[in-house]
Formats: C-alpha cells, sequence, structure tokens
C-alpha cells in the first residue's frame, strides 16, 4: 500500500455511515483502487532509485513499447535493483576470484565480477550466474494413451509445490516436436502480450498462452473465482518463465587473465604489421575485455533492446577499458561456454591437463565468434514507406524467398 487508512468504529451503528460490513475494504477501493496503487508505488520506487543517481525511465520506456509490460512487472525490476543496491555498489570494481577451485565456485556460480552482476540487475536479467546460456531444461513427458504415435507433451511444473503452472494444448508425435513448441510456449508467456483471458459458460475465468499467429500454445488448467485471481496467476506465470527459463545471460572476459603464465602458453593474436592503420593492436591484453551475449534471448532477439543494452553496457564499464560486445548465436555459444569452463578450470589450478590445447581453443573460439543480426531483405524503391528498413551493421541479408522476423546471420564483431 502506498496510502494508509483506517475505519472508524468506536460509535454505535457506524456500520450505516459505511454502509458495509467490511469498512475497511470499503475505504480501500475509493482511496486507492489498483491503478492508483501501482502508479503511486512505481513514483515512489522512481525516487527511491533517483537518491542514489541511478534512473530507470529509459528501461521502462523500452520495456513498454517493445514487450508491453506492465506497471506491476516495471516495479517489480525496480524493487529487485533496489534490494540488491548494497552489493552492486560496494562490489562495482571487483573482479571474479579466480582463485576459488570449488565446482560452486567455477559454474552455476554467482562468483562473478561486481561489473557483470550491476549489468544485469540494470537490464532487468533474473539470473546473473554463471551458467549454461545454450541450454534450457525442458519439461518433456510422454503420455500414454490409446492413439497411436501421438504420445507427447510439456508441462511447465513450479520446481517449489510440484503445481502445474502450464500444460500443451495438444499431442505431438516426437519429442523434439514437443520440445521445439515449449520453447515457443516459454517465449510466448513470458510476454503479457501474449496471453488469451477468456470466460467460461460457469462465469469463471481461464487463460490460454497463443503464439504470434493466434495459435493455442499452452493453456492453464484451472479457473478463477474472479478477474484478479486470474490476473495474479498470469503474473505468476511471467515471472516463473523469465526466473527459470531465461537464456538471458553474459559472460564477462578480462583479456589480461588470458596472458601467457607458462612457457608455451599462447599469445592473443597480435597485430605485428604496422604498415595498415587497421592493424594498431600492438597490445591487445590491457585494458581489453570481451562481454558475450546470446542473440537468441527473449528479449535480446529485440533489436531495440539489444541497442539499449549496448548502451548501457558502454555507460557502466569504467572509460578506460575497451569492450568487445558479441551477440552470438546457440551454436557457438555452445562451443564457447565448453572452452570457457575448460579454461576456468585451468586458470584456478583445478586441472593442467592438455593445458596449451585448451587455451588454443579458447583463444581461437573467443576470437572467431562473430555477432549475428536479424536477416532482412532490400525491398523495391517504390515499396510502401512502412516496410522495414534495412540498417547497414544492424541487419544481415537476406534471401527474397525465404525469410523470417526470427532468423539471424552472422556479422562483424563489435
Amino acid at each position: 500500500r502506498t496510502y494508509y487508512y483506517q475505519a472508524i468504529d468506536s460509535f454505535k451503528e457506524w456500520q450505516k455511515i459505511y454502509n458495509s460490513s467490511d469498512p475497511l475494504q470499503t475505504i480501500k477501493d475509493h482511496v486507492e483502487d489498483k491503478t492508483v496503487l501501482v502508479d503511486r508505488r512505481n513514483r515512489f520506487l522512481d525516487h527511491l532509485i533517483s537518491r542514489f543517481a541511478e534512473q530507470f525511465s529509459e528501461f521502462a520506456n523500452i520495456m513498454h513499447s517493445s514487450f508491453n509490460s506492465s506497471p506491476e512487472m516495471l516495479a517489480a525490476y525496480k524493487c529487485n535493483f533496489i534490494n540488491s543496491y548494497p552489493t552492486i555498489s560496494s562490489e562495482r570494481g571487483l573482479a571474479y576470484n579466480y582463485t576459488l577451485s570449488g565446482s560452486a565456485d567455477i559454474w552455476n556460480s554467482n562468483n562473478i565480477s561486481g561489473l557483470e552482476k550491476r549489468l544485469a540487475k540494470l537490464l532487468g536479467i533474473s539470473d546473473s550466474t554463471r551458467r549454461n546460456l545454450s541450454d534450457v531444461n525442458y519439461d518433456i513427458y510422454v503420455e500414454i494413451d490409446t492413439t497411436p504415435g501421438d504420445e507427447f507433451r510439456f508441462r511447465i511444473r513450479d520446481k517449489l509445490d510440484g503445481s502445474i503452472l502450464l500444460s500443451s494444448s495438444r499431442h505431438y508425435a516426437t519429442k523434439l516436436e514437443a520440445k521445439a513448441k515449449m520453447r515457443i510456449a516459454i517465449l510466448a508467456g513470458s510476454q503479457p502480450s501474449s496471453y488469451s483471458r477468456k470466460i467460461a459458460s460457469s462465469g469463471k475465468f481461464y487463460f490460454n498462452v497463443m503464439d504470434t499467429t493466434g495459435e493455442i500454445v499452452a493453456r492453464r488448467i484451472e479457473y478463477f473465482d474472479t478477474e484478479e485471481e486470474m490476473e495474479e496467476a498470469i503474473t505468476e506465470v511471467m515471472h516463473y518463465l523469465q526466473i527459470n527459463y531465461t537464456e538471458e545471460g553474459m559472460y564477462l572476459i578480462e583479456n589480461i587473465l588470458l596472458r601467457p603464465e607458462e612457457r608455451g602458453d599462447p599469445f592473443l593474436p597480435i597485430c605485428v604489421n604496422t604498415e595498415y592503420q587497421d592493424c594498431a593492436d600492438a597490445d591487445p591484453y590491457s585494458y581489453r575485455i570481451h562481454i558475450i551475449l546470446p542473440a537468441y534471448g527473449i528479449r535480446f532477439s529485440n533489436m531495440d533492446f539489444h541497442n539499449y543494452a549496448e548502451q548501457v553496457i558502454r555507460a557502466e564499464v569504467p572509460a578506460h577499458i575497451l569492450p568487445k560486445i558479441c551477440w552470438i548465436d546457440k551454436d557457438d555459444m555452445v562451443i564457447l561456454e565448453r572452452l570457457y569452463l575448460e579454461w576456468l578450470k585451468l586458470k584456478c589450478g583445478k586441472t593442467k591437463a592438455k593445458r596449451r590445447l585448451k587455451l588454443r581453443r579458447f583463444i581461437r573460439t573467443l576470437y572467431r565468434v562473430k555477432n549475428v543480426y536479424p536477416t532482412e531483405r532490400l525491398h523495391e524503391c517504390s515499396g510502401d514507406e512502412t516496410q522495414t528498413k534495412f540498417v547497414i551493421g544492424r541487419k544481415a541479408l537476406g534471401s527474397f524467398d525465404s525469410l523470417s522476423s526470427t532468423d539471424h546471420k552472422r556479422g562483424q564483431g563489435t
């Protein structure tokens, strides 16, 4: 609540004044309804954030315009940022501790740099830990029925109480098909605009999740007595998907940590031909970092948010450090994260096996991965002005015949 109130019931026949057996609810409905509550809460949070010389206005704008995020969701992002401020402010200048060699300190770990933690909160990334970004644990189950060849379904369970939040709307012939449809359902279920609200013949409320074509891809097998209960369930599902099925995250790799430490260790690519202006990086180690992000993440695949994220990263990285930002596809991420894990184990001394080979592979892959961009085609000069524009450096040229708005092609690293 942002308004505080009380019912006065110390006088005789006080019920007649309120015309209700629950005067507190009557006052609440008139003083602070849901719209007023959310608006005032967001303004209070903006005020608290501004006390630390921070602001979320641009983040709120991009989330509302690109993902139709509700004021409740924006308030949740702000609360998360404020609650974590003691950590992200005190640890802002710290790197990850590469002397720790425990499994929980290397992977699936919160042993990351302060800059990564801060960027995650500023960008609304729910899980900032170092983990696999190329794979999400999909819960596919086999349903035994009398229909031959029609056996697979998916479901999304709450990890705490085991309740089913969403289920597939139909059966699928193969596990691969069910997994592909579940990914579409997760992508859709993470966005408020994908929910279709319905009223049953009994007068109760329920909802479905729709894909971009209007097809039902998931449903909640539950009826709600009130519209408010249904909306609370929708918000719960969206938050659960964004936290537990997110492919958003980043890897921050400091070039200085890749310097040779033993005889025979490989060097980073060093430019020795100074005759060409493009070949001027005599020192690839000092004050340089790589920031690797998944181009296929739910929000990261949106170019408006993609550009906003780059803007935030460049603003937050200290002025004397040059970041190389790469948005890579899932195939490259699978390879890179495996080699990255091997390098982390080498760095902390947990293993020394095949050291030179692992270092060479990691460095080669780190410099090989390229940015990927959404594909777009060129249009006729006489075409509609509302057609999507082809922007050099932000789009990849796709074929005329087969074009999908979700397709991505590789470009050069930033």
